[in-house]
């Protein structure tokens, strides 16, 4: 989703819309910028549009993903969650409770929404300007509801892989990893080189598949 002041170009959003497969559609969904301005992270202005994931009362469930995220398996299975909010905590030292931005399962409420919203755009110091700005405020609002999901829905390729043995990922305890972060160096920049280049490079290789594959 984006809104009408972001920077996607026609050319982009079209693309967007050319990874439809004839099992899921792919579309481009204009939505309000909450309008929320970041003194010390202008960057961050613009991700507040997230919390319009809580307004979309049409859908039972919603997980909402960075664009610098690679799904490598299935997700489906998160709609039977006993809760209305799950997120990762933040793979760093001593803050294993904290939100990890990118991913986040939700039940969109409009009720929330707007209470949401509202602590947001009238409360300054709840807009976390020298923190994350949307991720704290998240992670604030439902520190004490949202379950806690493992490692492998959220897993930061830099901080959060501990083998690449026979081609194969694993995150700490050995799970494979079902989402894959590039936090840091995003996935886009990857060059061939890289080790982590086919996972990166995944959405790209399928596209250049025949249909019936």
């Amino acid at each position: 989703m984006g809104c009408k002041d972001d920077d996607l170009s026609e050319v982009d959003k079209r693309a967007i819309a050319n990874l439809s497969t004839k099992d899921f559609k792919v579309e481009y969904r204009l939505v309000p910028d909450i309008g929320i301005q970041n003194v010390f992270s202008p960057r961050f202005a613009l991700n507040w549009i997230k919390l319009n994931s809580w307004n979309m009362t049409e859908f039972d469930s919603v997980v909402n993903l960075d664009t610098d995220m690679v799904v490598l398996g299935d997700l489906t299975h998160l709609r039977t969650l006993p809760t209305d909010f799950a997120w990762v905590p933040y793979q760093g030292p001593k803050r294993w409770w904290h939100n990890k931005g990118g991913f986040v399962f939700l039940r969109p409420c409009q009720a929330v929404f707007q209470h949401m919203l509202r602590l947001a755009t009238e409360n300054e110091e709840l807009q976390f300007q020298d923190l994350h700005a949307e991720q704290t405020f998240i992670d604030w609002y439902f520190y004490y509801t949202g379950y806690r999901l493992p490692i492998p829905y959220n897993t930061n390729v830099h901080k959060a892989l501990t083998s690449f043995k026979g081609g194969k990922l694993q995150t700490p305890g050995g799970a494979a990893p079902i989402v894959l972060h590039f936090a840091n160096i995003k996935p886009w920049g990857i060059q061939p080189e890289d080790k982590l280049y086919k996972w990166a490079h995944r959405c790209k290789e399928a596209q250049a598949k025949p249909a019936d594959e």
